[in-house]
């Protein structure tokens, strides 16, 4: 399986990190206009061949992933499924104006309504649910979703700590491996998939993709401190990697963070 991992195109929560770190906007934002910049150039890219062709598009199920992945489901005339494990690290939250100390993996949601006047610079966090069905079908019409994902939105758990994403990482790699590597049964491949089989984009998020190329590698990081190192990717870059099957652990990475269809001034991280 070639599994070509692709980063969101600019996010509005992208653009408040370098404004402000932040403090101004919730986890699950949409693109900005350079974003869908960007996606629409990746779009572009795969129907003229610039990348390998995908046999299956999944996605993230935040917005910037979702709206990231519909110019490519278009451009190659496919459908996208959405995969809720693949959020980014930490989950989906909002920010809450003062609601005492915050450390991770608590469900907050019984903290009370948000004030949204308060844009106090100490404001925390509190657990959300994710845009609903509709609205993500809105953000792309060739979606499938999970049955998971519900007018009440799809995600539905606490915020979420480091080593609760390196346990979803290991089982967002168990599940490509299982379904799209050579030794998946036949049946689970697409008609169309070569032989040594299919190439798998996967549209998702900075951190996770950190952690995940992690768990396809089999190489734990210690989770107590933050990551000892990291690969760059900018928004829309892709990632290469090739796992040949589930017998053998051997992974390459063919090449990171492309960015062929973007221009010098359409960079950003």
């Amino acid at each position: 399986m070639q599994l070509l991992m692709i980063r969101h195109g600019q996010s509005l929560s992208n653009v408040s990190w370098v404004a402000n770190g932040g403090r101004d906007l919730d986890a699950d934002t949409d693109l900005s206009e350079l974003g869908k910049v960007q996606a629409a150039a990746l779009g572009k890219a795969f129907a003229e061949g610039c990348y390998p062709k995908p046999d299956v598009i999944l996605t993230s199920l935040m917005a910037r992933a979702v709206s990231t992945a519909a110019p490519i489901a278009a451009a190659l005339d496919m459908e996208v499924t959405g995969v809720a494990d693949v959020h980014e690290v930490g989950g989906v939250y909002k920010r809450i104006p003062s609601a005492g100390p915050f450390s991770g993996g608590e469900d907050l949601s019984s903290r009370g309504p948000l004030d949204d006047t308060d844009t106090d610079d100490g404001s925390q966090v509190m657990a959300a649910h994710g845009r609903s069905r509709t609205e993500l079908l809105d953000l792309c019409p060739g979606l499938v979703l999970p049955e998971s994902a519900t007018e009440d939105g799809w995600y539905h758990k606490g915020i979420e700590t480091h080593p609760q994403a390196w346990d979803r990482a290991c089982r967002v790699a168990s599940r490509l491996t299982r379904e799209y590597g050579v030794s998946a049964p036949s049946a689970s491949l697409p008609e169309n998939a070569a032989v040594s089989g299919p190439t798998v984009a996967l549209v998702c998020h900075f951190l996770f993709s950190q952690v995940l190329l992690r768990a396809l590698m089999g190489w734990s990081p210690d989770l107590s401190e933050p990551l000892p190192s990291w690969y760059y990717l900018n928004n829309t870059g892709l990632t290469m990697t090739w796992i040949p099957n589930l017998q053998r652990a051997t992974f390459e990475i063919r090449w990171l963070n492309r960015t062929d269809h973007l221009t010098q001034d359409q960079l950003t991280d």
